[in-house]
């Protein structure tokens, strides 16, 4: 059987508990994570009894190779949730307990049973997963009563808010009434996180309320589901989701481009700036981030569309092994209407590297031989992007082509006496006067040597809602300010004009009102960024800083998941923040023990672990299709894609 062709037709017989336990702890491969999580809605929904024919034919299920998320689907109900789990919040949310561990009960005859929050039977709700992410969805009718009938009937035992959250995908609930809005977050370890923005708990559900949530999560377009598109920046979801709306949000005229995908043999159109570049460079320590950019400054896009398009696309056997490249190059973008998205990795061998996801979460990935001289076409216009940025784009430019909605100014950097009393946040105005100064300087033949600059006396940040750009600028005390975007920084011998105005504007926002400390004391959004320079923000604000490495199948290796305490929290200098940053998985993976299991419950639960899985029958007076033994024992460690033989009872006796 192909490696990467996993059976999922076994998933068919597998039981309620056999399903939970892979969503709550699977250490397969992101593709396969994709694709069972779509399967398990629709075995939930469709399954109705179990099945009783017991396969015992010998048979194989091949695992399939790590798939690295594309750094550009960030956004999923995964991440969503992950984010409001930052920071070790107490205490309860609206009606919810507090205390210590609650656990709710059966009431007498003459109560009504509730939910720990009250009946939710006067809410309304909107649904959202990592099939339709960023999209919501309205739960029908008849799931949502059962849904409803679950919170206020089944077992709700509360437990720490900071519990670990498990790897694979959750369920956001959306509740509003009149004025009041919270989400619940559920779990693939059967807790639920409950978040009102300001207070959250976590709790642990019986199996009945579990089961509810994903009868109700399963979005069905053919019996008359409707996606509800959220606008961008996607911050503040328990308020925005209630602004969704049926229609797509639209896009300038002009911005689209036509990107070929080889999988699909077809194109998709796509907004420019939904393409996201990582240009790396490969030395003895590995490959190196040497430039990302969100939406290009050039037309290079464009051009890479049409290169595409006339590509002769030779796929690869699988398996083969390439040279190691000298630069590799990586864009990730999809598709607004059809929500398939592509990431495509070039590398300088002729190799190009294609993932397809489809709108169920089907994922195809297929390596392409294109021809040296096509993927040099490629990188050398990637390559001249961040030549561009490197070389070509200014302090001006660079301030005239990012919408940024917050300057925070920092004194006494890196210091230990750095303090909530160094920073401030700039109002409206003092950004426009910003703005001005810097666009009206003229930067031609002023650049300088980066490591030659004087001491730094301030730094501002120019931050976005959406996290896709955080650029720092630095005042020295040498008239020289540096900028820090892209991986790319730069230093500019400025006008004694420019500097005398940038100077005159942060020295009086120190000497003026201390109205604004508290809000320029706040936690800088780190989410999706290199985790060393967060750190190195961090740091340079006057913070500790914990590195936490965690599994992630949404955010690229080496990228921040979060912090905690989370970002716009306040926090004083000298105060220790932790970073959430994602890790590749290791290979090893420990055995679980599948005697007494059914064949086919066995053969899914080590399937999606990575295993190869081989059945042997064997004399046994245990029922047919029972597992009696197995070759790899419980608790062993074996690598992905490792085989294992099931030893199956025949019901013959010994």
């Amino acid at each position: 059987m192909n490696d990467k062709d996993l059976d999922l037709d076994v998933l068919e017989n597998a039981d309620d508990e056999t399903v939970r336990i892979i969503a709550a702890d699977c250490p397969a491969s992101n593709e396969e994570k994709e694709r069972m999580f779509a399967m398990s809605r629709k075995i939930y929904k469709e399954r109705t009894k179990e099945s009783n024919n017991i396969n015992t034919e010998t048979l194989e299920v091949s695992g399939v190779e790590k798939y690295r998320k594309p750094i550009w689907q960030k956004f999923v109900a995964a991440a969503a949730a992950l984010a409001l789990t930052a920071g070790a919040v107490t205490g309860g949310v609206l009606l919810f307990r507090k205390g210590g561990q609650n656990h709710i009960t059966n009431v007498s005859e003459n109560e009504t049973a509730v939910s720990p929050f009250g009946d939710l039977s006067g809410h309304d709700m909107r649904i959202m997963t990592a099939a339709v992410a960023p999209q919501v969805f309205i739960p029908k009718d008849e799931l949502r009563t059962a849904m409803v009938k679950a919170f206020n009937e089944g077992e709700w035992t509360e437990v720490p808010v900071d519990t670990p959250v498990p790897d694979g995908e959750s369920v956001q609930i959306f509740f509003r009434k009149a004025e009041d809005v919270f989400s619940f977050v559920l779990y693939g370890d059967g807790t639920i996180l409950c978040d009102n923005g300001e207070t959250q708990s976590r709790w642990r559900i019986s199996e009945d309320i579990q089961k509810a949530v994903y009868a109700a999560s399963e979005f069905d377009i053919e019996s008359g589901d409707v996606l509800l598109y959220i606008s961008e920046p996607y911050d503040d979801l328990i308020h925005k989701v209630w602004e969704a709306t049926a229609e797509m949000p639209q896009t300038t005229a002009g911005e689209y481009v036509n990107i070929y995908d080889p999988i699909q043999k077809n194109s998709f159109e796509t907004p420019r700036d939904n393409f996201m570049f990582i240009l790396t460079e490969h030395s003895e320590a590995g490959f190196r981030t040497i430039y990302e950019m969100y939406g290009p400054y050039t037309g290079g896009i464009i051009e890479i569309a049409e290169l595409f398009a006339g590509f002769d696309w030779k796929e690869m056997p699988e398996g083969k092994d390439y040279p190691e490249p000298a630069y590799k190059a990586e864009f990730n973008c999809r598709s607004m209407s059809a929500g398939n998205s592509l990431s495509a990795s070039v590398t300088d061998q002729g190799i190009i590297s294609v993932s397809d996801c489809d709108e169920n979460g089907n994922i195809k990935y297929a390596d392409y031989d294109v021809g040296k001289e096509n993927t040099d076409k490629v990188l050398r216009i990637i390559l001249d992007e961040y030549e561009t940025v490197k070389n070509g784009v200014t302090p001006d430019k660079l301030i005239n082509t990012r919408d940024f909605d917050k300057y925070v100014l920092e004194r006494n950097l890196g210091e230990s006496n750095n303090s909530r009393e160094d920073q401030r946040v700039f109002d409206e105005a003092e950004r426009k006067e910003i703005r001005s100064a810097l666009t009206e300087e003229k930067y031609e033949g002023k650049e300088t040597d980066i490591n030659n600059t004087g001491r730094p006396v301030y730094r501002v940040f120019f931050k976005n809602k959406n996290n896709r750009d955080n650029y720092m600028m630095y005042l020295y005390d040498d008239n020289e300010v540096s900028f820090f975007y892209h991986c790319v920084e730069k230093s500019f011998k400025v006008s004694d004009e420019l500097y005398k105005k940038l100077m005159d504007i942060a020295e009086n926002k120190f000497n003026s009102s201390v109205g604004d400390q508290e809000d320029a004391a706040e936690i800088p959004g780190c989410a999706n960024m290199q985790y060393k320079l967060a750190q190195s923000m961090l740091e340079e604000i006057g913070y500790n800083v914990e590195i936490c490495k965690v599994k992630d199948i949404m955010v690229e290796p080496g990228y921040v998941i979060r912090t905690d305490p989370q970002e716009g929290t306040e926090a004083a200098a000298g105060s220790t923040v932790k970073l959430y940053v994602s890790m590749e998985g290791t290979g090893a993976i420990p055995v679980e023990n599948y005697i007494d299991l059914n064949v086919d419950d066995a053969i899914v639960r080590a399937s999606y672990r990575g295993f190869k899985v081989n059945t042997e029958e064997v004399n046994s007076d245990k029922p047919v299709g029972t597992v009696v033994d197995q070759s790899l024992k419980e608790g062993s460690e074996a690598e992905s894609g490792s085989s294992i033989t099931l030893y199956i009872s025949n019901g013959n006796g010994n």
